[in-house]
Parts: structure tokens; C-alpha cells; sequence
């Protein structure tokens, strides 16, 4: 059985973002899945507020499903929306046959599998409420205990800088209570759970390393056969 699609769409036009997401799915994946890049290139180079996943979802929705009607390359098995927000999100599965998974929702299916309470550290100041009123959307509000920001330094790509903070935060969220889990989201921070040890008590789930694991999954899960097969 050949490897599923998974076509993995950045909800900005931030090149650079994009590879590194691509060069964390591919690492933790391997042979497993053929990772497909999307950049949304009309799309705000930061998808953080209302107004931009606003401007950012038209963008997504068009360039998403143009590429699942091109016939002359080999359709995906599944989309990951790669953004935290998740502009656009159910308006692709409207429109869409491949399952569609997005950050928040996914990885916090996957916190309240984990623990009866969950909380999330997210990389824009003005997320918190939005991603309250998705967990809300989702049924889950009263599983989630708060939504929180962490400080500017935390998106720094010096390892010596954006550690000592989120260590931090986590340390931050054991003393405040409430949660038995701590998701770690939004595209900045993605691959950055990796590298830090929760304090005792807590788990830490990286929302899109989770994701990426539940995108497999459905991909797997809902494959069309081969003919002959």
C-alpha cells in the first residue's frame, strides 16, 4: 500500500513558515505519508485575529479546493489546516470529500482524552478570546480552563531565548491549576513541545505534532481503494 497524501496548508503566505512545518511533519512521519506544501499566497502573512482568519478563509477555501479538482495530480487523502484559528475550517468539509482536520479542535479532542481538564498557550494576543469561543463552538468550554498568550520572546528562533520563556508559562500554568493538560498551540510554536519537559503533573501536547498524528490517522482510516485492490 503506497504511502497516504496529506496535503498540509499553511492559512498565510509565509513561505518560511510552510517549510518548517513541512520539515517537522516530514521528521516525525518519515516513509509513513507524503507531506504536499501549501502556502495561501493571497492570504495575510499573519493569520492572528479575527479580521485576518476573516480575509484568510475565502483565500484558503479557493486555493484547497482547486487543487482537490485538479485530476492531473494525484488527490489527497486528507487536508491539515495548519492554523491555529482555523479560518475556513468547516467550510471545507462542506466542500470537500478528504477528511479536513484543524489544530485546536483536533488537539483538543486529544487533551480531553488525556485529562478531565485542559488549558492553552497560544502565540498571538489577540487569540484567546477567539480560541475560547472555538472551544465553545466545540462543546468543550467547560473543559477548557483558560486560553493564554504567551510573551513575544517564546516566537524568537533562538532556542536560548524562546526556551527559558515557555518553560516558563508551563511552570506558569502548574501554579495557577485547573488543568491536567496543556496544549502548546498556533504555527509559531509548532515543533517547540519537543524540547521542554512539562512540570510534574501536566501533560503538554503540541498541537500540531497532534494534529499531524490525527490527520494520518483519518487519512488511513477513510482512503478510497486502489481498483483491483
Amino acid at each position: 500500500m503506497t504511502a497516504p497524501r496529506i496535503l498540509l496548508v499553511n492559512g498565510n503566505s509565509r513561505k518560511d513558515l510552510t517549510a518548517r512545518m513541512v520539515a517537522l511533519a516530514e521528521a516525525q512521519l518519515g516513509d509513513m505519508a507524503v507531506i504536499e506544501p501549501m502556502t495561501i499566497h493571497a492570504a495575510p502573512a499573519f493569520v492572528s485575529n479575527r479580521a485576518e482568519a476573516t480575509a484568510a478563509a475565502p483565500e484558503i477555501l479557493h486555493a484547497v479546493r482547486a487543487r482537490i479538482e485538479d485530476l492531473d495530480e494525484p488527490r489527497p487523502d486528507a487536508v491539515m489546516l495548519a492554523c491555529f484559528g482555523e479560518p475556513g475550517l468547516w467550510a471545507l468539509r462542506d466542500c470537500i470529500l478528504v477528511p479536513v482536520t484543524g489544530m485546536a479542535e483536533a488537539s483538543a479532542a486529544a487533551a480531553v482524552q488525556l485529562g478531565r481538564r485542559f488549558s492553552i498557550l497560544v502565540s498571538g494576543r489577540a487569540w484567546p478570546d477567539q480560541i475560547a469561543d472555538l472551544m465553545a463552538l466545540y462543546g468543550l468550554d467547560r473543559r477548557c480552563v483558560r486560553v493564554t498568550a504567551v510573551p513575544d520572546d517564546a516566537l524568537s528562533d533562538d532556542t536560548a531565548i524562546w526556551q527559558p520563556v515557555l518553560a516558563e508559562a508551563l511552570a506558569r500554568e502548574a501554579a495557577l491549576g485547573g488543568a491536567d493538560v496543556v496544549i502548546l498551540g498556533g504555527g509559531l510554536l509548532s515543533g517547540r513541545a519537543r524540547d521542554l519537559t512539562p512540570p510534574e503533573g501536566l501533560r503538554l501536547l503540541d498541537a500540531f505534532d497532534t494534529t499531524l498524528m490525527q490527520t494520518l490517522a483519518l487519512a488511513l482510516a477513510t482512503r478510497a481503494p486502489k481498483q483491483g485492490a
